[in-house]
């Protein structure tokens, strides 16, 4: 363990950090610094090609109340004690009393009674509070001048200061402005120069803001040595390795869909790391035969592309699920010795067909196609058939159903599946209420189904406290956030959300389109067209930079990409929609009634939520019509409702009195202020 620290303790000191390691005991203290090393002036290093200016215990002071003012701090009354408690004894000369049993009884207000290794309240807390600052720095706090981490192993913070300018520290004198801002076009102009004479790098890469955590990890997809490989065990094994590293608190791990996009690479590790933003990967291999199962485990360090550890597994073959759980605690041991253990399965002595059977679902539903969905429900049932009381595969049963009903092309009627994901989701529940998926699940029913965004939310951050790595959380919570007109909070939970899925189409998709829902066109342009350039024949992006069009109303641009996205999709009813929609406002009517008469005849074969007819009415300004579709969608619980306040197709009609009795009918009210409104204005 001291071998890692002390790379981890040596990839920090280049980023200007001052932290020295103990070989012996991997102990690891921090202090601020200066060149005189008057380590009492408590002031901090500056980076040495930039002003010699140094950062005062008042600026790291002023940092600390910044983050606490942040939303996600101002409603943490835990973390923000701790982080106050341990900012204010490092810089008081208190760094030696920042120990488990002190901060115990002065923060959490234990007695003298209290012991860490009985009670982990302080070690839960300080995972906790290291993801919550994680977070603020990759939302709300990006621009900030001085960075506050709190380093795995101790509870001394360190203190960064952001790499800014020389030019921009000075006084704010209009001079200094004036410079400043030619000096910020005339580099504006050498970086656009530079982005398009350089060829783009067709990747969804992590931004400069999202620095690798010590703790953040990414397991790649396992190789299957079997004699007979089966196309869905090393998917499946992979899956559900993920999901036990998930369920670890301190671990950040990279979600599915990203690391499958690394099946068989041969790119460095350092390359990998850079493009999914951890500090580790995890590669490995499965073997199994009639007799006998075998998981072997490498983890690398991704900055060094040098291995760190690496173990063999050999377990009968019966044991497939315990050698899974085992492999996942001793990984995780490897990167931290603060992470805490999952909690327990309820699934011991599980029977092994039936778990054979929950993989094979897994795998279905990980291809995250309609298909998919259905045949990983039938695993899923098989699994449930044999195992009545399975935790896991009734929650699979209820993220198809949702899925299905509740995928951005709506591709069953919410009246069929919502009430069946809703309760297979208590049915998994009620056998362990600590799985994060089926509340999650719940969530978003409650959200996009039950119009009920105070109890969605709720739910939400349960399901993120139960495993802090699920991104869909974040996801969710974000349009949930978008619905209430909070749009600043959204882009920063879509913010999250990619972080933990850097190369997720949903996530890259879902983050550009709060972007846009917050005004920030220019910003959403960018994450849109990274998105289309990464993957072009994804709908979805198509889709979005639609929009952007539109609201610029180049109107035939955006007519060429919702084009472009009904092909790729196939003709489904959300781009569908926008298309109509974006004829009736370019005066091209008779196009969007033929628009009109597609939905009608898709939906003969297929569901097609009356909210996307009622949107190419909106555009061909003919309200009764428009009202009379928006009833029927309401009649169904059509999940777009949830965002009728926000709809920007649907705000001229806002002072309507039928669209005003539909919102209170619905219950979701947007606290819309002056500046979101203002800045959402053509």
């Amino acid at each position: 363990m001291w071998f890692v620290r002390r790379k981890l303790a040596r990839r920090l000191d280049e980023h200007q950090f001052l932290t020295v390691s103990n070989p012996k005991n991997g102990n690891r203290v921090s202090w601020c610094y200066n060149e005189s090393k008057q380590a009492d002036q408590k002031q901090l290093l500056m980076p040495a090609d930039h002003s010699s200016s140094e950062a005062t215990a008042a600026q790291v002071h002023a940092q600390r109340d910044r983050i606490l003012a942040s939303n996600g701090f101002v409603r943490s009354g835990r973390q923000s004690a701790f982080l106050n408690y341990v900012v204010n004894a490092a810089l008081e000369g208190r760094a030696d009393r920042l120990k488990e049993f002190t901060i115990g009884i002065e923060v959490f207000e234990k007695d003298e009674s209290f012991d860490p290794g009985v009670d982990s309240i302080v070690r839960v807390e300080a995972s906790r509070l290291r993801s919550k600052l994680s977070e603020y720095y990759v939302g709300e706090g990006q621009g900030d001048p001085v960075r506050i981490g709190i380093p795995k192993g101790h509870y001394v913070p360190e203190f960064l200061l952001a790499d800014v300018p020389k030019e921009a520290r000075g006084l704010p004198h209009r001079w200094q402005l004036w410079g400043g801002l030619v000096a910020a076009v005339l580099i504006i102009v050498v970086i656009i120069s530079t982005y398009a004479l350089t060829p783009r790098d067709s990747d969804l890469t992590v931004s400069a803001s999202q620095v690798p955590t010590s703790s953040s990890i990414a397991v790649l997809p396992l190789r299957d040595w079997s004699p007979v490989p089966e196309e869905y065990l090393s998917e499946a094994m992979t899956d559900v390795l993920i999901s036990s590293l998930a369920k670890m608190q301190g671990l950040q791990v990279t979600s599915f869909t990203s690391v499958m996009k690394y099946s068989d690479t041969e790119a460095p590790m350092s390359e990998i790391g850079r493009a999914l933003g951890v500090a580790y990967i995890v590669e490995g291999s499965v073997f199994r035969d009639n007799e006998h199962v075998r998981v072997t485990a490498q983890l690398i360090d991704a900055n060094s592309d040098t291995h760190v550890w690496s173990e063999t597994f050999d377990r009968p073959a019966s044991d497939l699920m315990a050698v899974e759980s085992e492999v996942a605690a001793a990984i995780a041991a490897q990167v931290s010795d603060e992470i805490l253990p999952a909690s327990q399965s309820h699934s011991d002595g599980l029977n092994p067909a039936a778990y054979e059977a929950y993989m094979k679902g897994r795998y279905f539903f990980n291809q995250f196609t309609a298909d998919g969905y259905v045949r990983g429900m039938k695993f899923f049932q098989d699994a449930i058939d044999i195992e009545p009381e399975y935790a896991e595969a009734y929650a699979g049963l209820a993220s198809c159903h949702c899925l299905l009903a509740g995928h951005g092309l709506e591709m069953v009627s919410p009246v069929i599946s919502i009430p069946q994901a809703h309760a297979h989701a208590m049915k998994a529940l009620s056998f362990d209420n600590d799985l994060a998926e089926p509340v999650a699940f719940l969530g978003i029913i409650d959200f996009k189904f039950g119009w009920n965004p105070e109890q969605a939310e709720a739910r939400l951050e349960r399901a993120i406290e139960l495993n802090p790595s699920l991104y869909q959380a974040y996801v969710w919570h974000s349009q949930i956030l978008e619905a209430m007109g909070r749009y600043d909070e959204a882009v920063s939970r879509a913010r999250h959300a990619k972080q933990l899925n850097p190369l997720s189409l949903a996530a890259s998709l879902n983050l550009g389109w709060q972007m846009y829902q917050a005004g920030k066109y220019v910003e959403a342009a960018a994450e849109i067209d990274n998105l289309i350039d990464f993957s072009p024949q994804f709908w979805g992006g198509h889709w979005a930079r639609g929009h952007i069009y539109n609201r610029h109303q180049m109107y035939e641009k955006a007519i060429e990409e919702f084009q472009m996205a009904v092909e790729l999709e196939g003709g489904h009813s959300l781009p569908l929609s926008a298309l109509g929609y974006t004829f009736a406002v370019a005066g091209r009517k008779n196009e969007a009634r033929q628009i009109i008469a597609e939905l009608d005849a898709l939906a003969k074969d297929n569901y097609v939520s009356p909210f996307h007819v009622a949107i190419v009415y909106a555009g061909l300004n003919e309200p009764d019509l428009m009202f009379e579709w928006l009833e029927r969608a309401y009649d169904v619980r059509a999940r777009s409702l949830a965002w009728l306040q926000v709809t920007v197709e649907l705000k001229p009609f806002q002072d309507d009195s039928r669209f005003q009795d539909l919102l209170k009918r619905i219950g979701i009210a947007s606290n819309f202020e002056t500046e979101h409104q203002a800045r959402r204005e053509p």
